[in-house]
């Protein structure tokens, strides 16, 4: 019974955390305002890698979280 609730716990916080990235996404992408420092952190890489794309950001293929991260953070910030 324990097993199943945290798995259940894990799985809801997994698709809140998915659904709070799509949203922020979006409204970012309208120009509605930017993704917080905050929430960029707790993004995967693979995540970044995809804002990094809508940013058109060059050698994103290449990159690290920690340069993506930083990329994706200069490009929210000059707009």
């Amino acid at each position: 019974m324990r097993k199943a609730l945290l798995i259940a716990l894990g799985v809801l916080a997994a698709a809140l955390a998915a659904g709070v990235t799509i949203l922020l996404r979006a409204r970012a992408s309208r120009g509605e305002g930017v993704v917080s420092e905050r929430v960029l952190e707790t993004m995967t890489r693979d995540e970044l890698y995809e804002l990094a794309k809508e940013y058109e950001i060059p050698g994103r293929s290449k990159m690290k979280k920690p340069d993506l991260l930083d990329a994706v953070s200069r490009a929210e910030r000059s707009g």
